[in-house]
């Protein structure tokens, strides 16, 4: 039988070790998240290296297709249907020191899109993550109104990151 006073620091020791995502808006529009995730940093790479994964994490009705391969790169086609706009754009994935960068290629709905995720080993066999987004749009949506989605957004997916990765 476990004692009433293991438990609670069982269970205090779980809540202490998960932490919740922290997402700040920066300057020109950009918006950064980072998490730690009890995960170790390959099985974070080999998540987040597929763009299409990215996509089943997101909240706002994305679908990422994938187009085609140049050197190390990806071209990809991303759709995003949510109740703010509906978009669509053609972007490329490409890997850089840690982690992956995507830029906008084409798109009537964006007038600039780069996201990045970044990747660094921390203690005891964790992972820290860190996404920034920058999105403008070329559509009537005002600039606050996408910022503050593109903040709830990377917030959201830093959450299912880390659930998907500690829960699975």
């Amino acid at each position: 039988m476990v004692s009433s006073s293991t438990l609670l620091v069982t269970l205090w020791l779980s809540v202490a070790s998960s932490t919740e995502p922290t997402v700040q808006q920066l300057a020109d529009h950009k918006v950064s998240g980072t998490v730690i995730v009890a995960a170790p940093l390959e099985r974070v790479q080999s998540v987040l290296s597929d763009p299409r994964y990215i996509a089943k994490i997101d909240d706002n009705g994305t679908v990422v297709t994938i187009l085609g391969n140049k050197a190390a790169c990806q071209s990809i086609r991303t759709t995003v249907d949510n109740p703010i706009a509906s978009i669509s754009y053609d972007a490329e994935v490409c890997p850089i020191a840690g982690g992956w960068r995507t830029r906008l290629v084409q798109s009537d709905d964006l007038q600039a899109f780069e996201s990045t995720w970044k990747l660094s080993a921390a203690e005891d066999g964790k992972t820290t993550v860190q996404y920034d987004v920058r999105t403008i749009p070329d559509i009537p949506v005002p600039q606050f109104v996408v910022d503050r989605a593109t903040r709830s957004s990377v917030h959201s997916m830093l959450v299912k990151l880390r659930k998907h990765l500690e829960d699975g």
